[in-house]
């Protein structure tokens, strides 16, 4: 076994070295045998002479180590070592949010709806225990996280969510203090009272959340300039499109995103809290199939985690920590200055998939600045400061895994643009039994099979017509009402005595069960068995208010023939 440091840490790997400190993944060792792998992070040793930058340094420990929670990173340790200040915190192995998108992308697949509802449920109750922490003598903290965004949410390769990166978390307990009218954190991000710099709350993290559930959904940046000047004036006052006109969604999803993203904090949800228990009512209807976060993980897999170091030497002058073996009598910690010992050469190595992940942790809490983020599709890659490796450790058995089935993934729906006007306007329209607006309206359908018609405006007779989409072509519907005429009675129609002809059947079972009606007419529910009806074409009507299913469609029913219909209904 390798020489330990602090005390405790054996050393792995050198992930990232910054303007404050470095960041390892180690091994904690213990007596009988125990080991867990960790990140550790340090403070540069001439910056800990310098005044504010210890506070600074231990002001995120301060913060998340009041936090206990399995939606939020969890601090193990913070300490001082011959004179290096350190943090150890948990090891995270999976992707983060924008890493999830990227990934998707290439694989041409969407994130599914349901997946993106459990991992931003997670992430809210996360958030919402950090808001409502409180210290030993039970005041509260009031923390706020600040700088929530695809960068900050993890998902472990187990589908478990982790917030991180509580490095600007305004809090109570803090020591430093964010100066009067700077702007921390990731514009594009930020609640609109979070721009203005005003008072900033536990809403504020809840309308950050809101974007990215916007962006999971949609595959698409919300608020995206080139200036972040630009950015700020969108968050201030560009129109919010629900996520469903950009890929077809249920209605009840798009409201609570909707809610989230209310620039008027106080008509988002009164917590965070209640957003995930809006979450959790539509994961429990199990919207757009029922693959988890942990299955879709697995779908993605982990081809591209392994990243090799450049090959360049590099200086050793500001290492914390040496992972060279060191000489008789010599410590595992430096303190020499900037102007330091020579370099050393180096040899290249291979992080694993599991090191690769914290990456993002020690980028957003150790590396001097914060970069905006770019685009989900074009993220920039991740550099790793090369050094000389340790001795090889003995080798590791590695259990072998046994596959999982294989997960289909989710195609991406063939949409096409139904554009629909009236003549009067302003009239009430709904498609496949579902109100969507007035006219004239544009919405997004799914192409390749018939969608219901209904227009209606008081004083004029309605409208039902079956549309048919084909993938990617726009159509156009112009439709003319005709006025009802009240004034005068309708002219006689001569009396056609029709030879009576046999009924028809209906018979029908659906899944979930619902209530039937034909013609507006209630007949019972599920299941229905040979219900006698005219011959000619119907109104079919299936209702089940607690899944929130209301289907409307036409059916034709033939003299003595019966119709069977088995439906399964979201």
């Amino acid at each position: 076994m390798a020489d330990l440091v602090f005390g405790k840490y054996e050393v792995q790997h050198r992930l990232a070295i910054g303007g404050m400190g470095e960041v390892f993944y180690a091994l904690q060792r213990g007596v009988a045998g125990f080991e867990r792998p960790v990140i550790l992070k340090s403070l540069l040793p001439e910056l800990a002479q310098q005044e504010g930058f210890i506070d600074q340094f231990l002001d995120e420990a301060r913060v998340a180590a009041t936090l206990n929670h399995p939606n939020v990173v969890s601090i193990f340790e913070v300490g001082q070592w011959n004179g290096t200040y350190y943090l150890a915190m948990e090891y995270i192995r999976g992707r983060n949010l924008a890493q999830i998108i990227r990934k998707a992308l290439e694989q041409q697949v969407h994130v599914p709806p349901l997946v993106s509802v459990r991992i931003v449920r997670d992430a809210a109750l996360g958030l919402d225990h950090a808001h409502r922490a409180t210290d030993g003598a039970g005041n509260p903290l009031n923390i706020v996280h600040r700088d929530i965004s695809p960068q900050n949410i993890m998902v472990r390769d187990d589908g478990l969510t982790k917030v991180v990166d509580f490095g600007i978390a305004r809090a109570s307990n803090r020591a430093t203090r964010t100066a009067t009218g700077a702007l921390k954190g990731k514009v594009a991000y930020m609640a609109p009272e979070q721009v203005l710099g005003g008072d900033v709350g536990a809403r504020a993290d809840q309308f950050a959340l809101g974007v990215v559930l916007w962006e999971l959904l949609t595959h698409r940046r919300l608020f995206k300039a080139e200036r972040d000047l630009d950015v700020v004036r969108k968050v201030l006052e560009e129109p919010i499109a629900p996520p469903s006109s950009v890929r077809p969604l249920p209605p009840d999803l798009d409201a609570v995103t909707m809610r989230m993203l209310n620039r008027d904090a106080s008509h988002r949800f009164a917590s965070c809290a209640d957003a995930a228990k809006a979450l959790d009512l539509i994961a429990s209807r199990q919207v757009g199939g029922d693959l988890s976060p942990a299955d879709f993980m697995r779908q993605l897999g982990t081809d591209d985690l392994v990243v090799k170091t450049r090959t360049t030497p590099q200086s050793a002058g500001n290492f914390v920590i040496s992972l060279k073996a060191p000489s008789a009598g010599s410590s595992h910690v430096s303190t020499v200055g900037a102007s330091g010992a020579s370099g050393r050469s180096g040899r290249p190595w291979v992080l694993g998939a599991a090191v690769v992940a914290v990456l993002v942790i020690a980028g957003g809490l150790i590396l001097g600045g914060r970069a905006s983020p770019g685009e989900m599709e074009s993220l920039p890659p991740v550099v790793v400061t090369p050094l000389e490796p340790p001795p090889p450790p003995p080798p590791v058995v590695v259990a072998p895994i046994v596959a999982p089935p294989p997960v289909v993934a989710e195609p991406v729906l063939a949409v096409a643009t139904l554009s629909i006007e009236t003549t009067p306007s302003r009239a009430t329209l709904r498609v496949d039994g579902k109100p969507v607006g007035t006219t004239p309206h544009e919405l997004e359908l799914t192409a390749g099979h018939a969608h219901y018609v209904l227009v209606e405006k008081a004083g004029y007779r309605r409208i039902e017509q079956e549309v048919t989409l084909e993938p990617g072509v726009p159509k156009s519907l112009v439709l003319k009402l005709e006025p009802l005429d009240t004034k005068r009675p309708p002219a006689p129609q001569p009396v056609v005595v029709a030879a009576p002809s046999a009924p028809g059947f209906l018979t029908v079972n659906t899944v979930p069960w619902t209530k039937v009606a034909v013609d507006g007419e209630p007949i019972g529910s599920i299941p229905i068995a040979s219900k006698k009806l005219t011959p000619g074409r119907h109104q079919l009507e299936l209702v089940n208010e607690g899944a929130g299913i209301s289907d409307k469609r036409f059916i034709d029913i033939k003299s003595g023939e019966t119709l069977k219909l088995n439906l399964t209904l979201k």
